[in-house]
């Protein structure tokens, strides 16, 4: 019996719009994950993440066997290239391979948007195991949450005698296998492998990409030895297309005839350059030669320069250092009681930081315009963030953070990101397993970490609900008015009905600007709230909200049905579910912020744009920080029904 339907009979189904080129469809993968259950995780690359389900039994080629797949959080694109071991102690410890990757689209093409709101996905997948049709469809049991299927397309690649999980166990990357041995030690084939380090590395040259002319489609880098680069491996995953097409804009101006760097290979298609830029990449080790393995790419180092690294090879074997067996937490560390959160079962640990921060950060590149119309420099937004440093620290202790950087300002591409692997050892971190993959966050427990992400650039931090030893407990139900186009007027007479209606009920809410068009408003509450409880309410108030005022607002998710109404969304109160934290700066012109308002102040006479950088030093001494009662919440939700 052959090992996979044919390869002939799948590039014969033309009329789905798939071809036997790839072209610039999106990626999808799979990893199979031993952690506390063996299982699959199908991951589709989708507005810049992955969408992802688990699925714990993998996928069947007969059409009449359904398994299920669980949907879990998004997961950042780097994610997809990710196979190695994530050590013991860690959250989802255990080994994950690739055990499938290709492209995907939907029947018909480019509707996946759609088909997902819908709750069914009609998938065309290329991949090295999965291919043709499959459904992918969302059911909700009685009682319960949702949950989706997924199962093989009647297509003419359907086979029922076919055992696809037994007879492709293999990683479709290292050709590896997950085996359990009677103890449940975790190997690869008999062979460890190792977690993820990461480091700096010089772009010194660059491949371009075989599917179009105005894109990378690699970077040759270089790693720093005695004061000379030499030659570290190539990365070529890990980029969305923007920044392909955006590496190119860069480096290009730079190309030069050979190679400047030591222990070049000889490539017919590269392009060296300058090494003046840095990469932060992602891999699972150095190869004995000094040569990454399996390497991803995960941004540019724009607030340093090549020439400014001290990166040696000592240095750069891993950013990973070996930890200490972890002690349970105690209270105090982040001002809370430990709790069980995501890891099987294992108790979320935050790391601790390695000495004391300097008494002061200092400043780098000052002068460097962040705003170019406004002519905001580093030094400004620096000097905002000095002094909103007490408050902010207030409102982030314990949580997890996310946070936006432009280190080029704000005419160039940001980043977001929850983890910087050039961060100093005094900035306290916290692991989360995000589903099946552990994710290293920052936090914000001091001003100095406040300082240097200022000078990183991070102009905007999201915050979620909930504490890192708290993170099943909100500590607060969030509501977010958000318009169709930029008329702040036509949320005003929303959130005052939503005041009006939360008073009704005893509970004292506290509004602020999301900094752009929209307010949010946070209904703070007492400890041991699930939250379950907290969307059942939100969704029950913003059902009440849209019934009472159907021509400006709406409950129904979809955009076709919303006819430019503002859409009330009770799913911010979802687990580790982020919103833009207060007194943190939009990347627009003028530099406006996110600020906590008085309710007397919410009417058509607002105009958001009022609060920013410039002005939110009179407004603290004159009113004070007026998210301090969002953060002290003693409410218990009522049962509502409208």
């Amino acid at each position: 019996m052959d090992a996979r339907p044919p390869l002939s009979a799948y590039r014969a189904k033309r009329h789905f719009g798939v071809t036997s080129e790839p072209s610039e469809r999106p990626r999808f993968m799979v990893h199979q994950h031993d952690a506390t259950r063996l299982h699959y995780d199908l991951r589709l690359e989708l507005k810049g993440v992955l969408v992802s389900w688990a699925c714990p039994r993998g996928f069947s080629y007969d059409p009449a066997r359904k398994h299920l797949a669980v949907p879990t959080e998004d997961h950042p694109l780097e994610y997809g290239d990710f196979e190695g071991r994530i050590p013991e102690g860690e959250y989802g410890a255990g080994d994950s391979i690739i055990w499938d990757r290709g492209t995907w689209d939907t029947v018909p093409p480019g509707e996946a948007a759609a088909q997902l709101q819908q709750g069914h996905l009609h998938l065309q997948l290329q991949g090295e195991k999965l291919q043709g049709g499959w459904h992918l469809i969302r059911t909700r049991p009685p009682g319960g949450k949702d949950q989706w299927l997924i199962y093989k397309a009647k297509d003419g690649l359907e086979r029922s005698d076919y055992d696809l999980m037994t007879a492709r166990p293999e990683s479709v990357a290292s050709g590896r296998r997950l085996t359990r041995g009677p103890t449940r030690r975790r190997a690869l084939g008999g062979r460890q492998l190792k977690a993820l380090g990461s480091a700096d590395l010089a772009i010194a040259g660059y491949t371009p990409s075989p599917h179009r002319d105005d894109a990378v489609g690699a970077l040759l880098l270089a790693n720093r030895k005695g004061g000379h680069w030499v030659f570290a491996g190539k990365v070529g995953t890990g980029f969305d297309q923007q920044t392909r097409q955006r590496l190119l804009d860069l480096l290009r101006p730079d190309e030069v005839e050979g190679a400047q760097i030591e222990a070049a290979p000889r490539l017919r298609k590269a392009h060296w350059v300058k090494p003046k830029h840095l990469a932060q990449v992602r891999f699972v080790e150095w190869t004995r030669d000094g040569k990454l393995r399996h390497p991803s790419f995960l941004g540019l180092r724009e607030d340093q320069a090549a020439e400014e690294t001290q990166l040696e090879p000592a240095a750069a074997k891993s950013r990973r250092t070996k930890r200490p067996a972890a002690a349970a937490p105690t209270r105090g560390f982040f001002g809370a009681e430990p709790t069980v959160g995501f890891g099987g079962g294992r108790p979320n640990r935050g790391e601790p930081p390695s000495g004391p921060p300097p008494p002061e950060v200092p400043i780098t590149h000052p002068e460097r315009i962040l705003f170019p119309k406004s002519k905001i420099t580093r030094a400004e937004v620096r000097a905002y963030f000095d002094l909103v440093a007490p408050q902010l620290v207030e409102a982030m202790r314990g949580r997890p953070l996310s946070i936006q950087q432009w280190p080029r300002g704000i005419d160039h591409p940001g980043f977001f990101r929850h983890a910087a692997g050039t961060a100093p050892a005094w900035i306290t971190r916290i692991t989360l397993a995000h589903e099946a993959h552990p994710a290293e966050h920052l936090v914000i427990d001091k001003p100095q970490t406040v300082a240097w992400l200022a000078n990183q650039a991070a102009l905007t931090f999201h915050l979620t609900a909930s504490r890192v030893f708290s993170l099943e407990h909100p500590d607060w139900v969030a509501f977010d008015f958000d318009p169709a186009d930029d008329d702040f007027k036509k949320v005003v007479p929303l959130a005052r009905a939503l005041a009006g209606l939360l008073e009704q009920l005893n509970l004292a809410s506290h509004p602020k600007t999301s900094g752009l068009r929209g307010l949010h408003v946070f209904v703070p509450i007492a400890p041991g709230h699930s939250f379950e409880q907290a969307h059942t309410f939100a969704a029950s108030i913003c059902a009440a909200l849209a019934r009472r005022f159907p021509a400006q607002a709406t409950a129904l998710r979809a955009k076709a049905h919303r006819n430019g109404r503002l859409y009330l969304d009770p799913d911010l109160n979802a687990r580790l579910k982020t919103m833009v934290a207060p007194y943190s700066i939009r990347a627009v012109e003028g530099a406006p912020v996110s600020t906590p308002l008085l309710w007397d102040e919410v009417d058509l006479k607002l105009d958001p744009s009022q609060f920013t950088i410039k002005t939110l030093e009179k407004r603290l001494a004159k009113v004070g920080d007026l998210f301090a009662p969002v953060l002290r919440g003693r409410q218990r939700l009522p049962a509502f029904s409208d």
